[in-house]
């Protein structure tokens, strides 16, 4: 068997043992989103910008980065208003 036979061999572990993959990496994920969210949420208004997200990523199928882009907005738009005489909240 040449070199190019070596090459195309099956993995030890076969199939079965890729579609554990799967599941395992989402389940890793879950678990650090879980853990990360304390974080990344620490504010009502965060909360209610992440339930608007996943509403609309799940509903109206809107890209990503158009959702990005208006977390952008949103969150410039919040930190100027908060910047101003009287304002409140923020960073």
């Amino acid at each position: 068997m040449g070199p190019q036979g070596v090459l195309c061999r099956r993995p030890v572990f076969g199939e079965h043992g890729a579609w554990g993959v799967g599941p395992a990496v989402m389940g890793v994920l879950a678990v650090f989103l879980v853990r990360m969210a304390p974080h990344a949420l620490p504010d009502p208004v965060a909360v209610v910008m992440l339930i608007g997200t996943l509403i609309a990523l799940l509903t109206w199928r809107i890209g990503a980065l158009r959702l990005m882009g208006a977390g952008a907005i949103v969150g410039m738009l919040r930190s100027r208003l908060s910047a101003l005489p009287g304002g409140q909240g923020g960073s």
